[in-house]
């Protein structure tokens, strides 16, 4: 009936609960068990990513996997998770599987030049040349001081043909790197590589 009073009578309540009868103690448990489901647990997160990473180890992929699905659903907006959810998994050998991760925490910290630099190296992986120099840009932008990303783009730019840009970059890494970087004799070596 329109204008029918709705709202919950006296009678209609068991006795002592603000509920109407039978909405009350299953309504808060039903709110309860989703609220845990939607509230970030970083302990449970932490403790089902060393999970995953312990079961990568033994070459137990698929359920690596299903414990890394679990560690982001108790903290799904910590970007330091899912890219490093997304880094082991690329390393595992699976790039195309991490890159979403990695992208992932990208949305979540745009202005975090590691996760960018992150996604052009396993870019780099995917055999995407533009997309990794397209990240290196942007990782760039935001940070220039981390030599190695100056590494990927000159190995990019090397594959795609630039040797001009390829040199330049190495030129860059060389002078950032640190003197006692492992890294700097093959850099040298591939500067000279990339001379006409």
């Amino acid at each position: 009936m329109r204008g029918e009073d709705r709202s919950p009578k006296s009678e209609d309540r068991e006795e002592g609960s603000p509920f109407p009868r039978g909405v009350g103690r299953g309504s808060l448990i039903a709110l309860l068990i989703l609220a845990s489901c939607t509230t970030p647990d970083p302990a449970r997160a932490t403790s089902e990513l060393a999970r995953g990473e312990a079961l990568l180890a033994e070459r137990k992929r698929d359920e690596a996997r299903e414990a890394f699905e679990r560690a982001a659903a108790h903290d799904p907006r910590n970007p330091e998770l899912l890219s490093r959810i997304g880094k082991l998994i690329a390393e595992d050998g699976d790039p195309a599987g991490g890159e979403p991760w990695v992208t992932r925490a990208m949305a979540l910290a745009p202005a975090r030049a590691d996760l960018v630099a992150l996604r052009a190296w396993i870019r780099g992986c995917l055999m995407d040349y533009p997309g990794t120099i397209a990240d290196c840009d942007a990782a760039l932008a935001l940070d220039p001081a981390p030599w190695w990303v100056w590494e990927n783009r000159a190995w990019a730019k090397e594959i795609l043909g630039d040797k001009e840009g390829a040199s330049a970059d190495v030129r860059e890494a060389i002078r950032r790197a640190p003197p006692q970087s492992s890294r700097i004799d093959e850099l040298k070596e591939m500067l000279r590589r990339l001379k006409p």
